[in-house]
């Protein structure tokens, strides 16, 4: 995965700046996403997420996607239809 600067996380969630300055924050704090300066001075901070949850969230993700695909909607392990999450 590559690193995503900060004015495009931005852009892509519509977060404002404490917004989303604090969800960074207690992101970099669970070790979750690393933030780097980048080399590109115009990109400012940029920001990964760190290799060893990149594998999980990946594997989360499209199991979320599939849920909603098939299902209509997302519900807990417990079975279709119990506590169902809706987007």
């Amino acid at each position: 995965m590559s690193d995503i600067s900060y004015g495009e996380l931005q852009e892509r969630l519509g977060f404002d700046d404490p917004t989303l300055r604090q969800a960074l924050d207690r992101l970099i704090a669970a070790k979750l996403i690393i933030e780097k300066t980048s080399k590109h001075k115009a990109l400012g901070l940029t920001y990964e997420i760190d290799q060893m949850y990149h594998s999980f969230l990946c594997i989360l993700l499209a199991t979320l996607q599939m849920q909603r695909d098939t299902l209509n909607g997302i519900s807990c392990c417990m079975g279709y239809g119990d506590y169902p999450i809706s987007l």
